[in-house]
């Protein structure tokens, strides 16, 4: 019996474990560091909500266009740029699309300029819609 009893000893002798706690203690304060106390240089500095919303206007209002170019072997590609002459050349140079990057060169044969990307992409969709017939009506100036 002397042997039952030394384990229920020892069992009452340990002290009781608490429990750990997911929630942070009471006494604990999160401290807020005002902008002074915040290190310098640390993180992206952006501009307020207003320029940034200037900024995009900005971006969005400036003019658009639509264009065709003709690929060596005879197909037709459209797309949209705000700036015509680099994107004609980046197409040349292989940084273009990859549709065109293995029909070079092209040659800019339709453009449309438009007053914002928005009205761009839309009018693209359009031309993409047409068929070759009707594409290259547009290209020699027929209505499309």
């Amino acid at each position: 019996m002397a042997d039952e009893a030394a384990p229920a000893a020892a069992a009452a002798e340990k002290p009781a474990k608490a429990k750990k706690s997911h929630a942070p203690a009471a006494s604990a304060k999160k401290s807020v560091k005002t902008p002074a106390e915040k290190p310098a240089g640390k993180g992206k500095k952006r501009a307020p909500r207003a320029a940034q919303t200037a900024k995009t206007a900005e971006k969005q209002t400036g003019a658009a266009f639509v264009y065709m170019l003709r690929c060596a072997d005879g197909t037709l590609y459209t797309g949209w740029t705000n700036d015509l002459e680099k994107r004609v050349k980046a197409h040349n140079d292989g940084r273009g699309a990859k549709y065109t990057h293995a029909r070079r060169p092209v040659t800019l044969v339709y453009s449309e300029t438009l007053p914002t990307k928005a009205a761009a992409l839309r009018r693209e969709a359009a031309v993409k819609k047409l068929s070759r017939a009707q594409k290259l009506a547009l290209i020699a100036g027929k209505n499309g």
